[in-house]
């Protein structure tokens, strides 16, 4: 079954000072985040009251680093739904998350491309068999223009859990996202 929400990710200093990510929509496989598709595709209305909702609940925080607002969590680290940021924006959440709890100024964290999404490969077996099937995957996505694969390097292959990202920064969602239906549609 496969469920949506919107995430921001927020970045804070030691002094308070703020800034947002944009905001992402997340689609889940059996309650893993499989998809990011960034910017959501909602109205600005929606985008706005998301980013207000979680300057609120960052500021209510304490701490310092990137946080990851969802409708269910605030989670206090770079953020499964951010990993886009790596190639699609100018600042990444991880150096971002860096530069907060080291006081530094806070980069651009605006997209340097008009859409990205990523897509977590999750292994569809167990040991080497699901190896196999996720270089497969892997190989298929590295054929599509403007795709990278970031690899997690966890030990073992287990059902469900994320391999590592498909990160698709320019205007290749289209055929990323039609590559992730019709593998789900074999599933």
């Amino acid at each position: 079954m496969l469920k949506t929400e919107l995430s921001v990710i927020v970045a804070r200093t030691r002094d308070h000072s703020i800034r947002c990510f944009p905001v992402v929509q997340t689609i889940h496989r059996d309650n893993i985040c499989h998809i990011v598709e960034a910017p959501a595709d909602v109205p600005d209305q929606i985008k706005k009251l998301a980013v207000e909702i979680a300057q609120k609940a960052i500021g209510s925080l304490d701490g310092a680093g990137v946080f990851a607002v969802l409708l269910n969590e605030v989670a206090p680290r770079p953020h499964n739904s951010g990993h886009h940021t790596i190639e699609s924006c100018y600042t990444s959440q991880h150096e971002q998350h860096l530069r907060a709890i080291l006081s530094l100024p806070l980069g651009d964290p605006s997209m340097k491309t008009p859409v990205a999404i990523m897509y977590n490969i999750l292994g569809e077996d167990e040991g080497n068999s699901g190896f196999y099937l996720a270089h497969q995957l892997i190989a298929k996505a590295l054929n599509l223009p403007g795709v990278s694969v970031h690899w997690y390097d966890k030990p073992g292959m287990f059902f469900l859990c994320r391999v590592q990202p498909c990160i698709s920064s320019h205007c290749f969602m289209y055929k990323l996202y039609t590559f992730y239906c019709q593998k789900s549609e074999s599933n």
